[in-house]
């Protein structure tokens, strides 16, 4: 049960965890899906572990280091500056603490391994294969706005999909090499062709240098260990997906066709500015978030809440996220968060050393492309932020973890921390429960404010519902909001002035719990618009209209400032 239980999380994880774009999953509910389905996998495992058999412990330093910087990640929920937006980031980080725990319980021996890797190959060659069927239908890439006819697949950005194709395309050499049947040897051909296509048709730079410095690794390590056969190999598989990408160019509709009769151009295949256009504008985000992280230099702003930071900082933009995981850990979760990943990934590199300089280790070529994986998803988070926002803090754990199984499986005693053992039982039950108390918190949470008070139909039961969020999340600030809007629109009603100085109260309520807050700003605006305070109208809607382009926020400013235009006479400050 728990093999079928665990190859089943890793087909949903491809699948939904990156956030499925044509599937109606928000973030919260795809956490909390994970969330749960880690303490299944988790429950399942934990009864089956003897703890007295005087075996090694399952921790080690490396996971300790890990499991801590989540942990922290998660505390933040409690300082973070908005803690409204903290609250799926500081859960998901917890239920990667679950997965981490499942999976130590779960891994015996390597084939257990091969099985998850052949599982994750073949979805993300499923996954490669849906891009390029996008070239042919262009009417399936919904991020034409954004990056042109650059395919996508299942995700919300080509940035999304190229960094989930480096998680894989180092694992499908290996498991051509390591297969001794040949219908194996196909099918890994197959979806590493696939992977290398569908990396060329996401025009994604960052993911696409970083697939070429994969390639270079791997080139130099069957170069050092002199296996000039499997070399020609790898670079026949270059070569052919090469052709198979230039054969697509060749057969895909002309530059006439319409994209409304699903006819795409191949002109306009890869159309992004490649260097220039995406680099420069991330020094502007990396100062700026150095600028927050010394400022917040102890424990940082918390979980996701660096683009709520950017406009008091005078950015020339104001990014969704800082575009690199190292600046992003430092403004999120400060000096402690930053050394604490730092760590983590320093020794697990020292355990990738140790295995792949123990020529006797029979595992050490299947290490040593885990860690080429595990090294081109932090290249490509250099230059992005792939991390809380997706699957990727799972696809991590689960490379990083079964990297430590090699080296435990290799050292047992070395490698473990020793007199954890009789704790761990205890640890792991503690986890679960606080991880559970976590997703059903955040579920019932979105369920009563994005869901049930968004869809009533009379307007006083939004505050029904928005009292009912505040008992799931009492430090989150969007059931006061909800409740401010339902006040102003009953004094718009006419059913009172009293309600106006309510919602102001409701407003104030909020930013005391979330003071960088661009929909309370809004929502002040608009009640000193009813008053006629045109002055201080225009102040806080212009504040709001700084924030990040990609929330509501700045949309809805400059409709507000308009209305303040056609009622005051006063310029809307564009």
């Amino acid at each position: 049960m728990a093999r079928a239980f665990a190859l089943l999380f890793f087909v949903l994880l491809a699948f939904l965890g990156g956030g499925n774009v044509f599937l109606p999953f928000s973030s919260n509910e795809l956490t909390v899906l994970f969330g749960l389905w880690s303490l299944f996998f988790l429950s399942i495992n934990l009864p089956g572990w003897s703890w007295r058999d005087g075996g090694p412990s399952p921790i080690s330093v490396m996971t300790a280091l890990l499991f801590l910087f989540y942990v922290w990640g998660a505390a933040g929920y409690f300082y973070s500056v908005r803690p409204e937006v903290s609250f799926g980031p500081a859960v998901k980080y917890l239920t990667a603490v679950l997965l981490g725990l499942a999976l130590v319980l779960y891994l015996k021996d390597t084939n257990q391994v091969r099985e998850i890797l052949w599982t994750c190959l073949i979805c993300s060659g499923l996954i490669s294969l849906f891009a390029v069927v996008q070239q042919f239908r262009p009417d399936l890439i919904l991020t034409r706005a954004e990056t042109g006819l650059s395919s996508h697949s299942l995700f919300f950005n080509v940035n999304l999909f190229s960094c989930y194709l480096l998680f894989h395309l180092p694992l499908g050499a290996f498991l051509f090499f390591s297969s001794g049947s040949k219908k194996l040897k196909a099918l890994a051909v197959a979806v590493f062709i696939s992977i290398l296509v569908g990396l060329l048709f996401s025009g994604s730079p960052g993911g696409q240098t970083a697939a070429i410095l994969q390639l270079i690794a791997l080139s130099g390590y069957l170069l050092w260990e002199k296996r000039v056969d499997r070399l020609r190999l790898l670079g026949l598989g270059v070569l052919l997906a090469s052709l198979c990408y230039a054969v697509l160019l060749f057969i895909l509709p002309q530059e006439g066709g319409s994209a409304a009769s699903g006819m795409a151009a191949p002109g306009g295949l890869v159309r992004r500015g490649w260097v220039w256009d995406h680099m420069l504008n991330r020094f502007d985000y990396w100062r700026g978030a150095w600028r927050i992280f010394l400022d917040h230099w102890a424990a940082g702003t918390g979980p996701w809440t660096i683009f709520l930071m950017y406009p008091q900082y005078g950015v020339k933009y104001a990014p969704l996220h800082a575009h690199n995981l190292f600046m992003q850990t430092a403004a999120d979760a400060g000096l402690i968060g930053l050394v604490l990943l730092s760590a983590s990934l320093w020794v697990l590199y020292k355990k990738c050393f140790r295995v792949f300089l123990d020529e006797k280790d029979p595992d050490r070529d299947l290490a040593f492309y885990l860690t080429v994986a595990v090294t081109g998803f932090l290249l490509h988070n250099l230059v992005e932020y792939n991390w809380i926002t997706s699957s990727f803090t799972y696809y991590f754990t689960v490379w990083a973890l079964l990297i430590d199984f090699l080296d435990r499986k290799r050292a047992p005693r070395a490698a473990a921390i020793s007199g954890f053992r009789r704790f761990f039982p205890l640890f792991a039950v503690g986890c679960g429960v606080v991880g559970a108390v976590a997703c059903a918190r955040l579920y019932l949470y979105d369920r009563a404010i994005y869901h049930d008070a968004m869809n009533v139909r009379d307007i006083k039961d939004i505050e029904t519902f928005a009292e009912r969020a505040k008992g799931f999340c009492q430090r989150c600030d969007f059931p006061y909001l909800a409740m401010a809007a339902v006040d102003i629109e009953r004094f718009k009603r006419g059913e009172g002035s009293g309600f106006l100085l309510k919602a102001e109260g409701r407003i104030q309520d909020a930013l005391r719990l979330a003071p960088y807050n661009p929909e309370a700003a809004i929502y002040l605006g608009e009640i000193r618009i009813l008053q006629n305070r045109y002055a201080e109208a225009r102040e806080l809607l212009l504040q709001a209209k700084k924030f990040n382009a990609y929330t509501d926020s700045p949309l809805v400013a400059r409709e507000r400032l308009e209305d303040l235009e056609r009622k005051a006479g006063l310029p809307d400050g564009r």
